[in-house]
């Protein structure tokens, strides 16, 4: 029982770590295209021209 103090804030450090990563990763948004001939232009995402 006299442990139960630190044992319990590593579970919650690992917890919050976990979540962390889990947030961070899903906030990776990238595009790759390879191989692809256009006369124009090629977007992956969003394009503004004006």
């Amino acid at each position: 029982m006299e442990h139960l103090s630190e044992i319990l804030s590593f579970i919650g450090g690992l917890f919050a770590g976990w979540t962390l990563r889990i947030i961070v990763d899903k906030s990776k948004n990238s595009t790759t295209i390879r191989g692809n001939v256009a006369a124009g232009d090629i977007a992956g995402r969003d394009i503004n021209k004006k």
